[in-house]
């Protein structure tokens, strides 16, 4: 396979090249060299034959058969080629980065994509000539192809704030743009520079988003269909897109391989009659290459786009048409245009569909057509009116139809599945059947719209508005459908390699079985059963030792006495600790959310506390402590017991009715949390060693002045000789009324750790109060560029004066302290580690 595809094996080692680069950091010939000495070591050694689990010659003879000295050169070659790509192009970004950060520049560049709220230039000057920049500038009259000169300051994409979230360093990458530059001034130069393709196929875009717009259809449906014609989104209302990502058929939106072969049916049957058959499929070509430029050459775009012309010049020269190396030539073109790409979802989604439905959906097929056959047989033979009836039915066009929609829909999602799992933390179950559905609606879609762009006619308008609004309806009807979304946590690598090697070995072993004769493959399966008899009658002993060996140590792994470890998680201008004790219990104090003054509908808990838990393997929450109800500190919390499995509450006792306290008390009862209302003098037991002393709110020193802040529950959580003061959003009249109520027992509130109390405000942390803790390190829940001046200086100097050590999430993004009794270690996102 890998001899007659050249170009598959040049994309192999291509991508291997990129891997190498990308993740181990190293250059991918020093990774060469080191499997040719493993190979000589081993690969040549005769030894006398005996039970051994891993065979060094046996797995280098198989290597041997796969790849021949062709293919092993070939793959070398390339990912040398591609490794040293990637090494440059990153020298290339930390370089610009180190010269340019924060810094005011001038650069002179071409506009090359207008955006909503910003554009996309290409450099043209000094030394960072053909760098792809974004620049937000109020100067919002600019066009594709416009040369300017700008000046303003420039800044890198932020990388992660958090373990596994969102990176745009790297997200900023796929889209080959170095940074953003916020323009002082910006000047004209001239015009009509652009690229010849791109500038007219821009003017297209908009004149077909003007006859979206101009037309009849409403609102919503306009927006919709500008979406799924040249996937566009900007307009798209959030409720419209919300709907499609419950339903799992976001990739509706995604031009891809179903746009491209509709464009293909409808110019095909427009030229057929005009210039033949035969050379209609280069007027095919040429359009599929102007559709590419008019939704920016997007990953999936691109590789159903390649895909069809291949097939399509492949069709005129009278050749036959290699899908392998068509996905391959595309995969190609994409990664040697910009490498990161391979980090793309998009990407990844596309070609592991496109596969599933190659390899799977043709097995399934088959399968099928077999089970149809063998049904009609036994019925014919049984005379069986009623079977014979609804296989005839299943055989049909119109059963056929339904069944290759099901069959691509199914291989496809089996195959993108571990994707999905990876960058979603969702699985979708039902969505199948509502996919299915949507196959049928989008093809007339894609087709009236195509269509429609080219000829306008009211009856087009009609039944396009109608399909659109039945699409509408589809999304949201799968969005409340039950199992829609079923949250998985984020799959290890070994996991994904097991599924695949599961799911693809079971596809072989079917289609040998479809493909042989029958009785032939089960003899086959007999022999194979017996020669694993007798390996296991003969090395039983050794296999139990083995497996007793491994149960031993995965039971000694578990049990064995882990750190305590505190995640202070970067959720914003809010607080979110997660605690993960010696024992494995998960506690959750607080969770972020949008502040009271905030216009922002950005759900804290949805798109950074959930992935966060469930990157880190957590699916079950054992307590969630909320300090208090205020929405900075509960919204998180209060998602998070809505979508996932949550055993206990602890709340302080509540001085204030409000919103976020009615919603807690109708989701715990809805779900059956258990509840707990913790007062000063208790102590809260969780195991593995840790509890928490609760020192505040009392119930007969009630804060009648901004009583939900300073009521917080303010709890020490103790471990060894280890101890973290977490203090809500307490003030300077509850530090004094905390002070006064143990003013005999001050040691009470002495730890090693403080969470500073509303997050540095000038009205927390008096020096009296710090005096007493007197921690060693302090942790600081901040928002970047908040409009409320946190943390203050008065806070920042107090913590100076007694000689603690400030983190701050707005500086570190995530810190992680990990305690084992001796000794305390803390880790920052964003930098080096440091020990106390």
């Amino acid at each position: 396979m890998l001899e007659t595809r050249k170009v598959l094996t040049a994309v192999i080692g291509y991508i291997l090249g990129i891997l190498m680069g990308l993740y181990c950091k190293i250059s991918i010939v020093l990774f060469y060299i080191l499997i040719y000495l493993v190979y000589l070591i081993f690969a040549n050694k005769n030894k006398k034959k005996k039970f051994r689990l891993f065979s060094f010659k046996r797995y280098f003879r198989y290597l041997k058969i796969l790849f021949n000295k062709k293919v092993i050169k070939i793959i070398v070659i390339f990912g040398v080629i591609s490794n040293i790509i990637v090494i440059f192009q990153n020298y290339r970004y930390e370089n610009l980065y180190k010269n340019l950060a924060g810094e005011n520049c001038k650069f002179k560049g071409i506009i090359c994509d207008v955006e909503k709220d910003k554009y996309k230039i290409k450099v043209i000057n000094s030394k960072y000539k053909n760098t792809y920049l974004y620049i937000y500038t109020k100067e919002m009259n600019m066009e594709y192809g416009d040369m300017i000169s700008l000046n303003g300051k420039f800044s890198q994409p932020e990388k992660r704030s958090n373990y596994k979230g969102f990176d745009k360093f790297e997200y900023y990458k796929t889209l080959k743009i170095y940074g953003t530059v916020k323009c002082n001034e910006v000047y004209l130069i001239s015009k009509n520079k652009g690229n010849f393709l791109k500038k007219y196929t821009n003017i297209m875009s908009l004149k077909t988003k003007q006859k979206i717009e101009n037309s009849n259809l409403e609102e919503k449906e306009k927006v919709l269909l500008e979406g799924i014609l040249l996937g566009d989104k900007e307009n798209m209302s959030e409720e419209i897109k919300k709907d499609f990502s419950k339903s799992n058929i976001s990739h509706v939106l995604a031009v891809s391989g179903m746009h491209v072969a509709y464009i293909i049916l409808v110019v095909n049957f427009i030229f057929n009659k005009l210039i033949g058959k035969h050379y209609s499929k280069l007027a095919s070509s040429i359009i599929i290459i102007i559709y590419m430029s008019m939704t920016n050459f997007t990953p999936s775009i691109v590789r159903a786009g390649i895909t069809g012309i291949i097939a399509l010049m492949a069709n005129f020269v009278y050749r036959k048409n290699d899908i392998w190396e068509a996905l391959s030539i595309s995969l190609f073109v994409i990664l040697v245009n910009n490498p990161f790409s391979i980090n793309d979802v998009g990407l990844q989604l596309s070609f592991s569909a496109t596969i599933g439905i190659i390899v799977l959906g043709r097995t399934m097929k088959k399968f099928y057509e077999e089970l149809i056959d063998r049904i009609s047989r036994r019925a014919i033979r049984k005379k069986k009116k009623i079977t014979l009836f609804i296989a005839k039915i299943f055989n049909s066009k119109i059963g056929k139809l339904i069944i290759d929609a099901g069959i691509i829909t199914i291989s496809a999602t089996i195959a993108v599945m571990p994707i999905m799992a990876i960058h979603f933390n969702n699985v979708a179950i039902t969505s199948l059947m509502i996919s299915v559905i949507l196959s049928f609606l989008i093809g007339p879609i894609i087709i009236l719209g195509i269509i429609f762009i080219l000829v306008k006619f009211k009856f087009i308008e009609i039944f396009l508005n109608i399909l659109l609004k039945m699409l509408i309806e589809c999304s949201s009807f799968g969005g409340k459908l039950p199992f829609n979304q079923i949250y998985v946590v984020t799959p290890k690598i070994i996991g994904i390699i097991i599924y695949y090697f599961f799911v693809f070995g079971v596809n072989i072993i079917v289609s040998l079985n479809l493909e042989k004769n029958p009785s032939i493959f089960r003899q086959r399966i007999k022999d194979i059963s017996k020669f694993i008899r007798y390996k296991l009658k003969s090395k039983f002993k050794k296999i139990i030792s083995f497996i007793l060996i491994v149960c031993i140590l995965n039971l000694f792994y578990l049990n064995f006495p882990k750190d305590l470890k505190i995640y202070f998680v970067d959720v914003g201008q809010g607080d979110c600790t997660l605690i993960i004790t010696p024992n494995n219990k998960s506690i959750l104090i607080d969770g972020g959310g949008s502040s009271e003054f905030s216009k922002s509908n950005y759900n804290v808990g949805e798109r950074v506390l959930m992935p966060y838990l469930l990157d880190r393997q957590i699916a079950v929450i054992d307590y969630v402590i909320f300090s208090h109800m205020d929405s900075d500190h509960a919204q998180g919390l209060l998602y998070i017991m809505e979508n996932m499995k949550v055993k206990n509450a602890i709340i302080g006792k509540q001085y204030e009715k409000t919103d976020n306290y009615e919603n807690f008390i109708k989701i715990t009862k809805d779900r059956k949390i258990n509840v707990e209302v913790a007062e000063a003098g208790e102590k809260i037991k969780v195991g593995g060693g840790v509890y928490f002393d609760v020192l505040w709110p009392s119930s007969e020193n009630m804060i009648l002045e901004n009583a939900i802040n300073n009521n917080s529950l303010v709890c020490k959580l103790i471990y060894k000789n280890f101890s973290v003061l977490f203090t809500g959003d307490i003030e300077e009249i509850a530090e004094k009324a905390i002070l006064s109520e143990y003013k005999y027992r001050l040691d009470l509130l002495k730890s090693n750790c403080l969470k500073v109390a509303h997050h540095g405000s000038k009205t927390s942390s008096t020096l009296d109060f710090l005096n007493v803790v007197r921690p060693k390190f302090a942790l600081i829940g901040v928002g970047k560029n908040n409009n409320f001046g946190h943390p203050s200086r008065f806070t920042l100097d107090n913590l100076e004066k007694i000689n603690c050590m400030v983190y701050r999430t707005d500086e570190t993004g995530e810190i992680c302290i990990r305690n084992n009794g001796m000794k305390v270690e803390i880790k920052v996102c964003k930098k080096s580690r440091s020990h106390l």
